[in-house]
């Protein structure tokens, strides 16, 4: 069975014993644990996931702290937090078509939806067989996944780069290295003093052409990663 952490009612009693139910001398150690899951056997709709990245979230520190509510024991006596997670797909159900083994892939946070497709909790503290996603491999339903908009963050990231200027300014030291926002920045120094605005407009014109060219090439995947990475759940 695949490793994933859990929080367990009979933990928490016990830290609350030790510390006098002073929260500030919780130990989280002592009530996140590394534990084994049994998954669930897949549906036709469900997709299984070995596990990349998970991402920190106070419902955590809620949890184990059972300082609002006591999840851990209403849920059964035992959760498996954790509800946002990128992982890549090992296997899918016979009616999933929008993913294949290989694809990266996202978790976003909605509970089980309503009868009217409305999401009433959050995932992994909504019901006893919500298993959150701090472990090794999960089976979750298709609807809860998305493609993971890899090139939309190259594109930000080069473009990110590309226009660094306080990064170079750091570290560089020689105009010899020069990036171009540094030799732009030098040119527009050298022009107050006499220099000619010809070299600083075609140098303008190559700072500005290779992203205009991936812009163009990668629009697609840009506009994707705006409407993906915008909403949360």
């Amino acid at each position: 069975m695949p490793r994933a952490f859990s929080i367990s009612a009979a933990d928490i009693a016990a830290e609350r014993a030790r510390t006098g139910g002073d929260y500030d001398k919780f130990d989280f150690a002592n009530v996140l644990k590394l534990d084994t899951v049994a998954l669930r056997p897949m549906g036709p709709r469900d997709v299984h996931l070995r596990i990349l990245a998970v991402s920190a979230e106070h419902n955590v520190d809620h949890a184990i702290l059972a300082d609002t509510v006591n999840i851990a024991e209403a849920r059964g006596g035992k959760i498996y937090p954790g509800n946002s997670a990128m992982g890549e797909v090992l296997a899918v159900g016979d009616q999933v078509t929008k993913f294949k083994p290989g694809d990266i892939v996202i978790t976003h946070c909605n509970g089980e939806p309503d009868k009217f497709g409305f999401p009433l909790r959050i995932w992994a503290y909504d019901q006893p067989e919500s298993i959150g996603w701090y472990g090794e491999e999960a089976v979750v339903g298709a609807w809860q996944l998305i493609k993971a908009p890899l090139v939309a963050i190259a594109v930000f990231s080069i473009f990110g780069n590309w226009n660094d200027f306080f990064g170079p300014l750091l570290y560089l030291n020689t105009r010899e290295k020069f990036t171009f926002t540094l030799a732009l920045r030098a040119l527009q120094t050298d022009v107050s003093y006499g220099g000619r605005y010809e070299y600083l407009m075609a140098l303008s014109l190559l700072q500005i052409l290779p992203m205009l060219i991936l812009y163009f090439a990668a629009q697609r995947y840009f506009i994707e990663g705006l409407t993906l990475t915008g909403v949360r759940g």
